[in-house]
């Protein structure tokens, strides 16, 4: 399967079984892009990431943690692709996913939509899915930009989980940088 324009940055501290599963659930995906960002590692994870010859890997390795932005901000500056989905070692994607980008989500950003995103489930490591509806309600459709403020600003959700998300790789890259620079407080 041929994904359009999508690289999927992983990034990982130090959990090696973590990281394979969720590769393998790309490579299940169909996804080809690939950027591998650690925090606090490298051997193991450059070793799970040798494991997956059909994926063309990027990795970037620091032994320090300096947060989640950080790391987020590292991979997505190495995608050389369009779009972007940022997920962390606990994620994986269904199998169906390629097909859901290649027909549903690409067309949209395609043709000028900044950002999709849909609804995740919740699995613990147990295998039980959370059944809650999630940050949307409703169908699968374009909305407006009103519809996501609704959430940001609706105090019960802190944030959305970028995981949830496909980005424009150039408007993921400048809202990191501004993260970086402006939520300097431990308390951000």
């Amino acid at each position: 399967m041929n994904i359009p324009e999508l690289t999927v940055v992983v990034t990982t501290f130090q959990r090696p079984t973590r990281l394979r599963k969720c590769l393998a659930s790309l490579v299940k995906a169909g996804v080809r892009e690939v950027v591998v960002s650690s925090s606090g590692g490298g051997l193991k994870e450059s070793e799970v990431c040798d494991e997956f010859p059909t994926l063309n890997i990027q990795q970037t390795f620091r032994e320090t943690d300096l947060g989640c932005n950080e790391t987020w901000l590292r991979g997505v500056t190495l995608a050389a692709t369009k779009y972007v989905l940022i997920l962390h070692d606990d994620d994986w994607l269904l199998p169906e996913f390629g097909s859901a980008y290649t027909k549903e989500i690409y067309p949209h950003l395609a043709r000028g939509v900044g950002v999709a995103t849909w609804r995740g489930q919740v699995v613990c490591d147990a295998g039980r899915a959370d059944t809650g509806e999630g940050y949307l309600r409703g169908p699968t459709r374009v909305s407006p930009t009103g519809a996501l403020t609704t959430i940001l600003m609706n105090r019960a959700y802190l944030t959305t989980s970028p995981v949830l998300a496909v980005f424009r790789r150039d408007a993921a890259i400048r809202t990191l940088r501004e993260a970086e620079a402006v939520f300097t407080d431990a308390g951000h």
